[in-house]
C-alpha cells in the first residue's frame, strides 16, 4: 500500500490460490516493493544459515489475511 495506494493489497490478496513465497514475492508488480522483499527474504535466509547452517535455511510461512474490499474514494 505505501508504494501503490490502498487498493493494490487487496487486490493482490484476492488471488484464488496462496503462494509460496517465493513465488508471491516474484509476483509483486511493483519494482520497489519487490526488491524490498526479496532483500528482507535474502536476509532472513542468512541469518537462519548462520544459526543453523544449509539445512536450517527454509522458507518462511506464509499466511495472508482476507481482506475486506476499500471503498472507492479509499485514499
Amino acid at each position: 500500500a505505501y508504494n501503490a495506494g490502498p487498493h493494490a493489497v487487496p487486490r493482490s490478496l484476492a488471488r484464488e490460490q496462496p503462494l509460496p513465497a517465493d513465488l508471491f514475492v516474484a509476483a509483486i508488480p511493483y519494482g520497489e516493493t519487490r526488491e524490498y522483499a526479496y532483500r528482507v527474504l535474502g536476509n532472513y535466509a542468512r541469518y537462519q544459515y548462520m544459526d543453523a547452517g544449509a539445512e536450517g535455511v527454509t522458507l518462511p510461512a506464509l499466511e495472508l489475511p482476507k481482506v475486506e474490499p476499500l471503498p472507492a474514494n479509499a485514499y
